[in-house]
């Protein structure tokens, strides 16, 4: 689920949610800063609870370590390509990919995380600046 205090959720609800907001695909984040599987991830079709609505998954999902996160960005389209085969061991329905981010402008704020960090770079070149003329 969410991060405490938040109240848990499942990935099935999330997936309902992502799937009904018109979602093509989904990167779920394990927000463990250890980097470890706590809990497997799984998203089932069926009932979210008794007598609630159904999820039937139509869209991949992928499940990412928060460690490895850092290459996703807000708003930019990223591409979820899962492996020809899958190993030997996983469960039913199951499979390994990737998920992988071209470099792009980010549509949530007009501007690559390059020319954010230039930008970022030169603001505080200027407050060095007016600090030396204090």
């Amino acid at each position: 689920g969410p991060r405490p205090p938040a109240h848990s959720c499942s990935y099935s609800i999330k997936m309902y949610h992502v799937q009904n907001a018109g979602g093509v695909g989904v990167v779920f984040v394990d927000y463990d800063p250890d980097g470890v599987f706590r809990v497997i991830p799984r998203a089932e079709s069926g009932p979210l609870w008794p007598g609630g609505p159904c999820l039937a998954m139509r869209i991949p999902a992928f499940f990412t370590l928060n460690s490895l996160a850092g290459a996703l960005q807000e708003g930019a389209v990223h591409t979820l390509a899962p492996l020809g085969s899958t190993p030997k061991g996983l469960m039913q329905g199951w499979r390994v990919g990737v998920v992988y981010c071209r470099r792009q402008e980010s549509s949530c704020c007009g501007m690559s995380k390059a020319s954010a960090d230039d930008l970022m770079l030169q603001f505080f070149s200027q407050r060095r600046q007016e600090r030396v003329q204090e």
